[in-house]
């Protein structure tokens, strides 16, 4: 399998850049499979440890995803708890946003989360059917509903200027729009309106027949499937998203 680069753009002048990379079974020759190398954690070091029901830091529920700004802030999404928290480099709580609700400053569903460099986070709420932003200094800023067709964004969200990237989540949420079944459609979410668009699409491996059942929340309806419950895969293919700098990378696997 050889790993290639389909494309670099520029979106503009001090923009965002792509990088587009799929995983592909012909063309170049495939290099040689080594053995396995295990790592070494002795040489790890600990800086600092969170949460527990018995320690001093806050005790986190089952859902949770993180993030760290330019200044080295952590940001967590407890999406159990209905909030978010920052920490600084200690481990110190520095402030929290959100309590269970569908209002203002009030989560219902948060299953999406993103992080700028200059501190301000994103969550995706689908029990609110919008996307909510919070200012670096944890205050409400705003929310925006998400069209009825375009899917909803759920996992480790791209923050890309005025909208974030989502890859679909096929092990949660099959979050993918109407049409979107021959291909993972990768999609940019608004965050000042309901508008989105298909930034990439990726290969997507077919699904079994029958797979996955309707849940209806928030008033929308999605294709929902259990992993290991409504049929048995060991590996599922999926896109991944991640960010470095002004640079986005899309990596697909076709194996």
């Amino acid at each position: 399998m050889a790993l290639r680069r389909l494309s670099t753009t520029t979106l503009s002048p001090g923009g965002v850049a792509w990088l587009l990379l799929v995983a592909s079974c012909g063309g170049d020759p495939a290099p040689a499979a080594g053995p396995d190398q295990m790592l070494d954690r002795s040489d790890a070091v600990v800086r600092y440890r969170i949460g527990g029901l018995d320690g001093p830091g806050p005790a986190f529920g089952e859902r949770l995803l993180a993030a760290f700004d330019g200044a080295g802030l952590l940001h967590i999404l407890d999406g159990t708890n209905h909030r978010t928290l920052v920490l600084d480099r200690s481990g110190g709580v520095i402030r929290s946003y959100g309590r269970q609700g569908r209002g203002p400053g009030e989560l219902s569903s948060p299953a999406g989360f993103a992080v700028t460099r200059d501190g301000r986070q994103v969550v995706s709420d689908p029990g609110n059917g919008s996307l909510v932003t919070v200012d670096a200094e944890g205050t409400f800023a705003g929310s925006a509903r998400v069209e009825e067709d375009a899917g909803f964004p759920t996992g480790r969200l791209v923050a890309m200027g005025d909208e974030v990237l989502a890859a679909p989540d096929p092990d949660v949420f099959s979050t993918a729009a109407v049409g979107d079944s021959l291909a993972w459609r990768l999609r940019a979410y608004d965050l000042g309106g309901p508008e989105s668009r298909v930034w990439a699409e990726a290969w997507r491996a077919p699904e079994p027949p029958g797979t996955g059942e309707d849940l209806t929340l928030g008033g929308r309806t999605m294709r929902v499937r259990v992993a290991g419950l409504t049929h048995l895969r060991s590996f599922w293919p999926r896109p991944l998203l991640a960010s470095v700098g002004n640079l986005v990378a899309v990596v697909d696997s076709t194996t």
